[in-house]
């Protein structure tokens, strides 16, 4: 009976020590993504409702630039904002252009995380334009995930190429 209550403790501390050990999944609240994507605290940040304008005829521009994201990443950095800065200028210059934001990332992770990931790139994207002052009127977005990969290679740097947030455009 001594060894059997022994081996039942070793079992239990065991269990007890591996799941105090385990690694637990950092969550992000809604709040710290706004905050995350444009600086802004929940309650700092307005609620700007997205217009569908989805379905309407866009086309390639090459007066926008993509801004690029880093492995799992949606925040804004600082080459993206200098990027989205001068897409946000160009925007203004054109006040009959409209522009749709497609978030995409590389061939990594599953289909839904990363729709869900290249929603929050297109997200981010298009909350820092409107925080540059482009009506959010004239801003959609839409997720692609990895769907539409711009380099179908499968090595770094065509991965590099694909985490990205692009624009296309329509004239009214």
């Amino acid at each position: 009976m001594k060894k059997r209550d022994s081996l039942l403790f070793v079992m239990m501390l065991i269990f007890v020590l591996g799941m105090w050990g385990c690694a637990k999944k950092q969550t992000v609240r809604p709040e710290e993504e706004i905050e995350e994507a444009t600086g802004e605290t929940e309650e700092q940040a307005e609620f700007i409702p997205e217009e569908s304008v989805r379905g309407e005829s866009f086309s390639e521009t090459s007066e926008l630039e993509d801004v690029f994201f880093g492995f799992d990443k949606y925040n804004v950095g600082a080459h993206a904002r200098t990027i989205l800065n001068e897409n946000a200028a160009w925007l203004a210059d054109q006040e009959n252009a409209y522009v749709q934001i497609e978030g995409h990332c590389d061939e990594r992770g599953t289909v839904e995380y990363n729709l869900a990931l290249g929603q929050r790139r297109a997200t981010s994207v298009r909350s820092y334009l409107i925080k540059l002052g482009v009506d959010p009127k004239r801003i959609s977005s839409i997720s692609y995930g990895e769907e539409k990969p711009f380099d179908s290679s499968n090595n770094e740097d065509a991965w590099a190429k694909n985490r990205r947030a692009h624009f296309l455009v329509r004239f009214e």
